[in-house]
């Protein structure tokens, strides 16, 4: 999709705060959640890798080979380099995750592995070029791989990546004000949040909705008035938290806090004790219609008024009965709405703020 591929670091698919993560292992026996967020793992770490070689590559005093065109989407500020220990974890993370994926073959990937790396940076550095175009060639063979054995999660690889490059290549191409209205503008964030909901049944409970949440708000960005400065900063910090929940450091609901679970216990006892209220109201109201028919002393009007009293009581009987079920299942429909409502609101970085 254009809206989508636009000029990223990777995933042109014309075919197709730090820690530890733990790595999904997929096999044919894995259930079709943990196929579709490994490979949208897979397609993050992928991206994230080469962006934090190119910055890292950015920050040394021997820049990386690069031949290409001055402009190309890779012009880091040195103030914003990150470590050799946060590229090589990236590399040790997207190499582990690959190799726990079943495929029926394995295109070796071209980024290499921790001592090569070093080894290779230390001794003049990484075309990016050249690498660019080797990962480009393999995401699409990955692709076609996880699409033939997985089927969903080959898009998933695909949205892994796109959210990635959402960050990623809008830092480095920070300076280019057309990518930055390219990949921050409100159709493809609109688009990729949509894209993500499709597939939100077969990631864990709050991921996809919540990823979804985020783009969503982030796509009302007026890019024309937004001070680009506290843009960088915040959007420093929705990658933060796209990250640990893509890679499970956490997850939705551990963003929430006691007063968040405070307000969610508030808003569903709130709305049993109306409800229990509205019902004891409809009952009063027709017991006072029941009390108005009291027989006069006609022996026909007292055997109507006991066979209205007796239905009465009959469908009061049933509603009592089933009363404490209501409330309970209302009350837990009222939190669990309400919890989804401060989990998006406790995962979004407003870059309005």
């Amino acid at each position: 999709m254009q809206i989508l591929k636009g000029s990223g670091l990777l995933f042109s698919r014309s075919g197709a705060n730090e820690g530890h993560a733990g790595v999904i292992m997929v096999n044919e026996e894995s259930t079709n959640k943990n196929n579709t967020l490994a490979a949208m793992q897979l397609g993050w770490l992928l991206v994230e890798a080469f962006g934090r070689l190119a910055r890292y590559e950015r920050s040394t005093k021997k820049p990386a080979m690069r031949k290409g065109e001055k402009t190309r989407p890779f012009a880091y500020s040195i103030n914003e380099s990150l470590s050799l220990d946060e590229l090589v974890w990236s590399a040790n993370q997207l190499h582990a995750l690959y190799q726990s994926i079943e495929l029926a073959e394995r295109p070796s990937l071209p980024l290499l592995r921790e001592k090569e790396l070093i080894k290779k940076l230390e001794g003049g550095g990484v075309d990016l070029d050249v690498l660019q175009g080797e990962l480009d060639v393999w995401s699409k063979k990955v692709w076609g791989l996880l699409n033939v054995h997985y089927g969903q999660a080959a898009q998933s690889f695909f949205f892994g990546g796109s959210l990635a490059n959402t960050y990623w290549h809008t830092t480095i191409a920070w300076s280019d004000e057309k990518v930055l209205q390219e990949f921050l503008n409100q159709y493809r964030l609109d688009y990729l949040a949509t894209q993500i909901e499709f597939i939100s049944d077969e990631l864990p409970a709050y991921l996809g909705e919540t990823l979804a949440n985020t783009l969503r708000k982030w796509s009302a960005i007026d890019l024309r008035s937004v001070d680009r400065v506290k843009l960088k900063e915040r959007l420093d910090a929705q990658q933060n938290v796209w990250r640990n929940l893509l890679l499970e450091k956490h997850t939705p609901e551990s963003y929430l806090r006691s007063k968040h679970y405070q307000s969610i216990r508030i808003y569903s006892l709130s709305i049993q004790i109306l409800f229990a209220l509205s019902l004891l109201l409809v009952i009063f109201l027709a017991g006072q219609k029941v009390g108005s028919l009291f027989p006069s002393e006609d022996t026909h009007d007292v055997a109507s008024f006991f066979a209205t009293l007796s239905s009465f009581i009959v469908v009061i009987g049933g509603l009592l009965t089933q009363f404490s079920s209501w409330i309970k299942a209302i009350g837990k429909t009222v939190a669990e709405w309400r919890k989804r409502q401060l989990i998006f609101s406790a995962t979004f970085r407003n870059w309005n703020f």
